[in-house]
């Protein structure tokens, strides 16, 4: 029993500790968020993006009104991979306009 309550501890941290790599989109300050947080649309895939973008405010080599302009247009490349890339730039730009508000640099 001891065995078993010990793996799943273990498997409950590795969990909770590799959230935001798997679900990098989405606020750092909580992972749980990151569940609600679109990672692509249909075939898309926002999440290298998200990882870029992050990347841009962690080291601040660029300003956020760069990161944030840099960030939307990887989101619409990425939008075009979509099976619906009407709809996938409609996530993007909305993405983009949630960083530009509440983005924190």
């Amino acid at each position: 029993m001891k065995i078993l309550m010990t793996l799943i501890l273990l498997l409950v941290v590795a969990i909770l500790t590799n959230a935001t790599e798997w679900r990098p989109c989405g606020s750092g300050s909580d992972y749980r968020a990151h569940r609600f947080i679109p990672q692509g649309w249909k075939g898309a895939d926002f999440r290298s993006a998200c990882v870029k973008h992050d990347k841009h405010y962690r080291e601040q080599n660029v300003t956020k009104v760069q990161a944030d302009k840099i960030f939307l247009q990887d989101l619409l490349t990425q939008s075009k991979y979509s099976r619906r890339p009407r709809q996938a730039e409609r996530v993007a730009r909305f993405m983009y306009r949630v960083v530009r508000r509440y983005g924190r640099y």
